[in-house]
């Protein structure tokens, strides 16, 4: 007699997997920021990051150890967008005052969404690393 159970695919090592692509993918893109690298290796990156992202989405509830994976990760790009709304809004007020830090600012706040992608990666990475300590 079949059984009525539908089979589970276990999906946390696509999962994992797919935190590591992440963080290797962002950590390339923020490098070709101090090293220009090949437009194929930036447009690599890029798609990695829009398969990635969805993947970890869709795979995080696989189990209680990678949707606390998730959670460490997205903990830490939420701090990382909150530290940006704020801390921006109060060099945007500082920078006004000194013409001569604009440049530096502009160029600063660019940077703003790979730094929390690269939060999350590296929570995901460290959380899965370092077990519960």
């Amino acid at each position: 007699m079949p059984s009525s159970k539908k089979a589970t695919k276990n999906r946390a090592p696509l999962n994992l997997l797919m935190g590591a692509v992440g963080l290797l993918a962002v950590l390339l893109l923020l490098l070709n920021h101090l090293l220009p690298l090949p437009d194929a290796v930036r447009l690599v990156c890029g798609l990695a990051l829009i398969v990635v992202i969805p993947t970890l989405w869709s795979t995080r509830k696989s189990d209680e150890y990678t949707l606390q994976l998730w959670t460490a990760g997205a903990n830490a790009a939420f701090a990382t967008c909150l530290f940006f709304f704020f801390f921006l809004a109060l060099a945007q007020g500082t920078a006004d005052a000194f013409p001569e830090w604009e440049a530096n600012f502009i160029e600063f706040t660019d940077h703003a969404f790979d730094l929390t992608l690269l939060a999350f990666f590296l929570a995901f990475n460290i959380k899965r690393f370092t077990g519960a300590l």
